[in-house]
């Protein structure tokens, strides 16, 4: 029952991805972030937000994305040492897959392992310097562990990438805050 449910979730996101990268084949990854970065309102940078996620999930690999989408099952379900498992395993046909780097960090980050996430948040930047999921991510490592000004410095990377990112500008907001609170 199991594998017939998985099968299924891995049809339907693969089925989404496709469908998703017919429509935006013809933009680049730098022309989104460029779009990202000039939206005028939430909603469009929503949708540019959404669509470099689609990108970034997607690898030319069948099996590779496939994989990659069984990983994605098992964080969703919470079985975090499976999920590391198959990251894992879709790194070692990929390791220039940096979506995978990056759902490998959420996983550990999930499990407290705030040393490995690191590492893998590290990798996924050096191939994807842009990536404000795994910078808002590493923004809330630090926040973790009470480094508040490395917190910030993290979520106001984003800022830069995805100026209208919403948990972004809360946590800069919140932190400024603190901080100032802090230094009176």
């Amino acid at each position: 029952m199991l594998m017939a449910l998985e099968r299924i979730a891995v049809a339907v996101v693969l089925i989404a991805v496709l469908a998703t990268q017919a429509v935006s084949a013809d933009v680049s990854l730098a022309q989104l972030f460029e779009q990202l970065r000039e939206a005028p309102n939430d909603e469009q940078a929503a949708q540019v937000e959404s669509t470099i996620w689609q990108r970034w999930v997607h690898h030319d690999n069948a099996r590779v994305s496939e994989q990659f989408v069984r990983g994605v099952y098992l964080l969703e379900q919470r079985d975090f040492p499976a999920a590391i498992e198959q990251f894992s395993l879709v790194l070692k046909i990929a390791p220039q897959f940096s979506e995978a780097w990056n759902k490998r960090a959420t996983t550990y980050f999930l499990m407290d392992e705030f040393t490995a996430s690191v590492a893998d948040i590290e990798r996924t930047l050096s191939l994807e310097p842009r990536h404000f999921g795994a910078l808002s991510g590493l923004g809330l490592i630090f926040l973790s562990n009470g480094k508040l000004q490395e917190a910030l410095a993290a979520f106001e990377k984003v800022l830069v990438i995805y100026p209208r990112s919403v948990s972004a500008l809360f946590h800069v907001d919140q932190l400024r805050r603190i901080m100032q609170r802090n230094s009176i």
